[in-house]
C-alpha cells in the first residue's frame, strides 16, 4: 500500500516537471519572439521598414520610419500632409486627425475604417494606426485623403507625387454620396447606473444641410431622457421642435432653416441627447433605432452615414 502511494506522488511529480519544463520554454520562446518590437516601442503586428522618403522629388525631413503589416506599408501622416500643403490637427477629445488644404477637408479615426473627405464618408480595409502618439496610414487612404499618390518602391525609398486632379465625391461606383454624420458617446462607450450623460450628433464636415430630423428609439427601462436640443440653434433664422416621450421610449427633434440663404456651412452639432442612466444594459445606436434625415436647399434627401455602436449601462 505505502509502495502504490510512492509510485503515485512520484508520477504526479514528473507530470508536473514536464508542465513546468513545457510552460517554461514557451514563455522562453515568446520573450524572444515579441521582445526586440516591445523595447523597440513598436506593437508586435507592425515591423518598421525605414528608408528615405521624397515627395515630389524632395526628401522629408525628419519622419517616423514607415512601418509594414501583413505586405501593407503605412507611412506617417502629419509629415508628408504637411509637407503637401495641409494643416494637420489632433483632437485628443474627438480621437480623429484633421486635415484641410487643397480643395479638401478630411476626418481620419485611428483604428476605425471610416474616414469623411468633404462631409462625404468612405470605408478604407486598412484603418489609421496610432502609435506613440503618431499617427500611420496605408498609401490607399494617403491618395484619397490627402491626393498624395506612391508612385514608386525601390532601393528602400519610397516616391510620392501630388495629384492634380481635384477631389470628385460624385465620382466612384456610388449612384450617391453619403454624408458623414459624427456620433459621439461617454468615454468608453459606457455609463454608471444613476449617471448623466449626453449622447450628442454632429456634421462638421457636411455643407447646405437646410433642414434634419433626429429620430431615437430606446428601452426607458434603462434610460430617460432628460432633454435634446441643438446648443447652436439661431432664434429667428431656425425653427426646431422636439418631442420627447419617456413611456414609450421615443424622441424626435427637427430642425429647418428659415428663408433660402445661398449656402450654409458645416453645423458642428445636429442634437445634444441629454439623459440619465437607470438599469444595467445595452443601449443600441443602430440603424432603426437612431435615425437621421438631412435635406438640402432644395429639399431634396441626403443620405447620411452613421457608425453603428453600443451604449452599456454598467454598476456604479
Amino acid at each position: 500500500m505505502d509502495c502504490t502511494v510512492f509510485l503515485k506522488h512520484k508520477n504526479l511529480g514528473r507530470r508536473f516537471a514536464i508542465r513546468f519544463l513545457a510552460a517554461a520554454l514557451f514563455c522562453f520562446f515568446c520573450f524572444f519572439c515579441f521582445a526586440p518590437c516591445f523595447f523597440a516601442g513598436v506593437s508586435p503586428a507592425y515591423t518598421a521598414v525605414g528608408g528615405p522618403i521624397y515627395v515630389e522629388g524632395a526628401p522629408l525631413q525628419g519622419h517616423s520610419q514607415p512601418l509594414q503589416q501583413e505586405g501593407v506599408f503605412y507611412f506617417p501622416l502629419r509629415a508628408l500632409a504637411e509637407q503637401a500643403g495641409f494643416e494637420v490637427r489632433w483632437e485628443s477629445d474627438l480621437k480623429r486627425v484633421t486635415l484641410k488644404g487643397k480643395g479638401r477637408e478630411a476626418a481620419l479615426y485611428p483604428g476605425n475604417p471610416l474616414y469623411a473627405v468633404n462631409g462625404i464618408l468612405h470605408r478604407t480595409a486598412h484603418p489609421p494606426v496610432l502609435l506613440q502618439g503618431r499617427t500611420f496610414v496605408s498609401p490607399d487612404l494617403l491618395e484619397k485623403a490627402v491626393g498624395l499618390v506612391l508612385q514608386a518602391k525601390g532601393e528602400g525609398a519610397y516616391y510620392f507625387s501630388v495629384s492634380c486632379q481635384p477631389f470628385a465625391p460624385e465620382t466612384g461606383s456610388r449612384e450617391q454620396p453619403v454624408y458623414f454624420v459624427e456620433l459621439l458617446l461617454p468615454q468608453g462607450e459606457r455609463v454608471r447606473v444613476d449617471e448623466a450623460f449626453e449622447i450628442r450628433l454632429a456634421a462638421p464636415f457636411v455643407r447646405g444641410i437646410y433642414a434634419y430630423e433626429v429620430s431615437f428609439f430606446y428601452n426607458p427601462a434603462l434610460i430617460q431622457v432628460r432633454d435634446v436640443h441643438n446648443p447652436s440653434f439661431q432664434p429667428g433664422r431656425e425653427f426646431s421642435l422636439k418631442q420627447i416621450n419617456n413611456r414609450e421610449g421615443q424622441l424626435r427633434y427637427t430642425l429647418t432653416t428659415l428663408g433660402a440663404p445661398p449656402s450654409l456651412p458645416p453645423r458642428g452639432t445636429l442634437v445634444v441627447i441629454e439623459a440619465v442612466a437607470s438599469r444595467e444594459g445595452a443601449v443600441p445606436l443602430l440603424q432603426g433605432t437612431l435615425v437621421v434625415t438631412l435635406l438640402d436647399g432644395r429639399a431634396h434627401p441626403m443620405p447620411a452615414g452613421l457608425e453603428e455602436r453600443v451604449l452599456n449601462v454598467v454598476r456604479p
